[in-house]
């Protein structure tokens, strides 16, 4: 699906799938311990008040992270994305540049943030065996689910120009507005502890339950200064923002919170599904558009889908998939008080809007192929054992049969020239 874009504008294709590698970051003050307390009221802020009349920029700040060359698509870039404010007061504090972003704590691997680690108490040959075989325990309720995806706001006092290579004037605000802004961000951190790449979206409503990346960071911040009534908004160019979205059904949506392990009914589903998509990273990793496949199986299931949320206390959204399933589209980041709609907004997404027949999201021989080598190179030696060892069984019972029949008939021709 294509979107004209205005001519004469630069239109910048933003998506923080940030999910990925975060192996560029410069150097930052994670907040905690860093806070500036303001001695009249007490209040908490992320950088130093400054003067209320003072007047600064709204920056928006980018750097690239990844590009993949989707199957007959252009290449897909992936950024990450801050937001800045910079004074442009004539005295002493012009030019200060005061830069704030969203990222997770783990960036060597996309599992962190894409499902947790399934802690089982078999060992580990036992869990080999099993999967290899495809036997699937009824209780689940000794196996922990371990999230590593948590995240922070990151404070700089000053743009890394080095990194980040686009830098978009958006707006002016005051400084009281960033005054306000800046208390935001210190509070962020209490109520945001964890990297959710992935909203649900609901036919009829957009956006039910929203991603927590590094764009909704920035886009909350342009709300913030928005409702200060202390900003104006007059971008110089175009701004588009990735969306990961999962789309269910209407009125399935149901929070789980801190699930009994004691309760299977619970329980086990939220254990069996992440090992679900444990089991698809093989073709995931692949091409990231093929997640589809496995959000169609469990569509074709009626499998309950859940997504988690580490925020406040351990919970998960358990629901209904509806078709398409899963897509992957870029979006205007609009300015408050324009507000996205996945449904209605202008976009462009990695795969079609509708999913007309099942019978193309199969797995195909190479992808299950694909599959096994990566089930091969991340299983770690259990796997690899028992797997080794099935296929030795499978290729010698064939052998020791045409062996034993042999000596069979031999025998049996034997005893007949006797007679």
């Amino acid at each position: 699906m294509g979107m004209a874009k205005p001519a004469g504008k630069r239109t910048i294709l933003v998506t923080c799938f940030c999910i990925i590698l975060f192996l560029t970051v410069g150097p930052q003050i994670v907040l905690g311990g860093e806070d500036h307390v303001d001695e009249t009221s007490g209040a908490v802020y992320a950088w130093p008040l400054q003067k209320e009349e003072d007047q600064f920029e709204i920056l928006y700040l980018e750097f690239v992270m990844a590009s993949w060359n989707l199957s007959g698509s252009v290449p897909w870039n992936a950024y990450h994305s801050a937001i800045a404010v910079r004074n442009y007061n004539d005295h002493p504090n012009s030019g200060l540049e005061l830069v704030a972003d969203y990222s997770p704590h783990e960036t060597d691997e996309i599992k962190h943030v894409v499902h947790p680690h399934i802690r089982s108490p078999n060992s580990p040959f036992l869990d080999a065996a099993l999967h290899l075989f495809g036997i699937h325990l009824h209780n689940k309720s000794q196996h922990k689910v371990e999230w590593n995806n948590i995240a922070n706001v990151n404070i700089e006092f000053g743009i890394d120009y080095e990194r980040y290579k686009n830098v978009t004037y958006l707006g002016d605000a005051t400084g009281k507005a960033v005054n306000a802004l800046s208390r935001w961000i210190s509070e962020y951190n209490n109520t945001r502890r964890s990297f959710e790449p992935i909203e649900i979206a609901v036919a009829g409503e957009g956006t039910v339950l929203p991603s927590q990346i590094c764009h909704d960071f920035v886009t909350d911040s342009l709300w913030v200064l928005h409702d200060t009534g202390e900003a104006e908004f007059a971008p110089e160019t175009h701004i588009f923002r990735d969306h990961i979205i999962l789309f269910a059904e209407p009125n399935s949506i149901q929070k789980i919170t801190k699930p009994d392990p004691n309760d299977l009914s619970l329980w086990g589903p939220i254990v069996r599904y992440y090992e679900e998509i444990e089991k698809h990273m093989g073709i995931i990793n692949i091409e990231f558009t093929f997640a589809r496949i496995f959000y169609a199986e469990m569509f074709k299931r009626n499998v309950s889908t859940y997504m988690y949320d580490g925020n406040l206390e351990t919970a998960y959204h358990s629901f209904k998939l509806a078709e398409p399933f899963l897509n992957y589209c870029y979006m205007p980041l609009f300015m408050p008080p324009e507000r996205s709609n996945i449904f209605e907004s202008p976009k462009h997404c990695a795969l079609p809007f509708g999913v007309e027949d099942h019978d193309a999201l199969q797995l195909t021989l190479p992808l299950r192929y694909h599959m096994l080598v990566f089930d091969l190179s991340t299983k770690g030696f259990a796997f690899v054992f028992v797997f080794s060892l099935s296929v030795l069984v499978f290729l010698a019972l064939p052998l020791a049969y045409c062996v034993v029949k042999c000596r069979g008939s031999k025998r049996s021709a034997s005893k007949d020239k006797k007679e």
